[in-house]
């Protein structure tokens, strides 16, 4: 999704992070998000049987339905004061090969007033343990 953050965390402290992402994904299909400490997945839903695990997920209705990701998340992110810390969102298509949309519709989006564009972003505040 190219949404990322890297700082260095204080030893004994905790990140919480926040985030929304706006997108649209093929009709038909779905799409969801994954968020990451490095490579390893934080927030995620429960296993069960071959679905994916994720943080948000959604089924597409409308090739031009802008649906909204969000989540909030509080990470014992175990550095020592010197080391970076990498936090990411994933895009997760349940289809290869099929197209997702970040800030924007799909496939119809006219130049119009009857269209809009809006924003993603992903927040990480250091806190007291």
């Amino acid at each position: 999704s190219g949404l990322s953050v890297t700082l260095t965390p204080s030893s004994g402290t905790k990140c919480f992070i926040t985030y929304t992402v706006h997108s649209c994904g093929q009709s038909g299909y779905g799409h969801g998000l994954s968020l990451l400490r490095g490579n390893t997945s934080l927030y995620r839903g429960a296993s069960s049987g071959n679905k994916q695990r994720l943080s948000n997920f959604v089924y597409c209705n409308n090739n031009n339905q802008i649906d909204v990701f969000q989540g909030e998340f509080l990470d014992t992110h175990g550095a020592d004061g010197s080391t970076a810390v990498t936090y990411k969102l994933q895009m997760y298509v349940a289809t290869p090969g099929w197209t997702v949309w970040l800030n924007r519709a799909g496939t119809g989006e006219a130049d119009s007033r009857s269209w809009g564009r809006v924003i993603s972003q992903i927040t990480v505040t250091e806190v007291a343990a």
